[in-house]
């Protein structure tokens, strides 16, 4: 697995080839991580940290959708990466995958063998993320997501503004989300259209606020493990529930996204924060 390490004026961080995936940033400003990394990261095939990107589907697929496991084909292939450009005032990292590359693994199949993927992440003060996702001669619908790890001082004392009036599916629950989200457990909800019209979510705690704006993304996913789930995850240490919270956005489920042959789509997230 090839890890890259800068360390700008503005912020410092790790990523890595294997899924192109963000493992961790840090801005200067604070000294205090805004993605959160499992102590035991790299130690188990899922690696609990930054911006894992799922797709060509998310968790357990579609409803009418059978996959071999779970959060996609892309997390786990290594990605070429084409451009390196760290100065001092700003990182930048682009990754192809053709979906060739992805030959032989379970699930694959199921898509064009030329299905296409481009994936750019950038750092400064802020952090910006964009996964292209191109069908050249085939349709397809393929679900998307960035599923990313959100470092907090304290999960019980935090809370997460921007899903008010979304549709929301807990398990076989559903229902209208009100207000001001909290978690102080196992929590694994999606929130529909949560963003689709209005793109901004913030992760707000005691002494800052984190801002995510999104394009092209409608759905909203949050999960913790709780304390349980948390001791049945590989590469996670049973006390790390308290410091994370996975505030992920995407198009799942019954919004993924049809790409017509020819076609792609773009997902993006930029990611800033206040004190």
């Amino acid at each position: 697995m090839a890890l890259h390490v800068f360390d700008l004026d503005a912020s410092a961080g790790r990523v890595s080839d294997l899924g192109a995936q963000v493992l961790s940033w840090t801005p200067h400003s604070t000294n205090r991580p805004v993605l959160f990394t499992s102590r035991r990261a790299g130690q188990a095939r899922e690696v609990h940290a930054g911006i894992p990107i799922c797709a060509p589907w998310f968790g357990q697929g579609r409803t009418d959708v059978s996959v071999p496991y779970g959060h996609g084909l892309v997390r786990w292939i290594e990605w070429d990466l084409v451009e390196e450009d760290v100065s001092e005032n700003r990182a930048r990292y682009v990754w192809e995958l053709d979906h060739s590359a992805t030959e032989g693994t379970p699930g694959s199949d199921d898509y064009p063998a030329d299905l296409y993927y481009r994936y750019v992440a950038e750092f400064d003060s802020e952090l910006r993320v964009a996964l292209t996702i191109t069908s050249p001669t085939q349709q397809t619908i393929v679900d998307q997501a960035f599923h990313t790890y959100f470092y907090v001082d304290d999960l019980a004392r935090s809370r997460i503004d921007g899903l008010d009036g979304s549709e929301f599916l807990d398990g076989s629950r559903r229902g209208v989300h009100d207000g001001t989200l909290q978690i102080e457990g196992p929590h694994d909800v999606i929130y529909f259209d949560a963003i689709a019209d209005s793109p901004t979510l913030t992760i707000g705690e005691p002494d800052r606020t984190v801002t995510i704006r999104t394009s092209g993304a409608r759905d909203a996913i949050v999960w913790n493990p709780g304390p349980d789930g948390a001791q049945r995850l590989n590469g996670f240490d049973a006390d790390e529930w308290e410091h994370m919270m996975c505030v992920e956005v995407g198009n799942v489920q019954h919004h993924a996204v049809t790409i017509p042959a020819g076609g792609s789509h773009t997902l993006s997230m930029s990611v800033a924060v206040e004190e």
